[in-house]
């Protein structure tokens, strides 16, 4: 699923733009590997679709994400989608949530790990269970960081229902600690999209 909302994405921003996502800091372009595990995924845009089309999009903007103060989850989301140049697309904005809300970046482990994260918290759809059977066949070398994220959803309170539109000038680190308690992972990644 995290692949196929990158591909989403690129449908949804202008056809003159380019989004790459990376498999590290030091690369610019996709993998052979990353290409192959994004084309597996992305056969799943149809069945994702037809699984959210009752799904109303928020009524919340990136410029609106600009104005929420500095600390909570609306203005960290603001600060990630700006760094990356990316735009909430409708229907799938709590996933630019959890980047923010888990610490995670827009490399392929990262978003991989975002999916065990949510597998682990008891989110056990189609989508999810086919991307994480993807990252476990494709990135064998990460499986000890995908279990890592799996117990990490394991050990939260359960967010699957929580409406993050409604918590977008909520504390960031208030939020962050009533979900995963005090053991929080990534700690430099989430403090870059903590404050202004």
């Amino acid at each position: 699923m995290a692949i196929s909302l990158r591909f989403a994405r690129l449908a949804y921003k202008s056809k003159n733009e380019t989004l790459m996502y990376t498999t590290s800091a030091n690369t610019s372009r996709p993998s052979i590997r990353d290409a192959v595990a994004n084309f597996l995924v992305r056969s799943l845009t149809p069945l994702y679709q037809t699984i959210r089309y009752k799904r109303k999009p928020w009524q919340t903007t990136k410029n609106d994400l600009k104005q929420c103060g500095p600390g909570t989850l609306g203005n960290a989301m603001y600060r990630f989608l700006d760094k990356h140049d990316l735009d909430l697309i409708p229907k799938a904005e709590t996933h630019d949530v959890w980047h923010v809300l888990f610490g995670y970046t827009i490399e392929m482990k990262d978003e991989m790990s975002i999916q065990f994260v949510v597998l682990g918290n008891g989110r056990h759809s189609a989508p999810y269970l086919y991307s994480c059977l993807v990252a476990v066949l494709m990135y064998p070398e990460y499986w000890g960081s995908f279990y890592t994220a799996y117990q990490r959803g394991a050990s939260a309170i359960s967010f699957a229902h929580f409406n993050f539109e409604e918590l977008l000038n909520e504390d960031l680190a208030a939020l962050r600690k009533s979900i995963f308690g005090s053991g929080i992972q990534n700690e430099g990644l989430i403090s870059q999209y903590s404050h202004q």
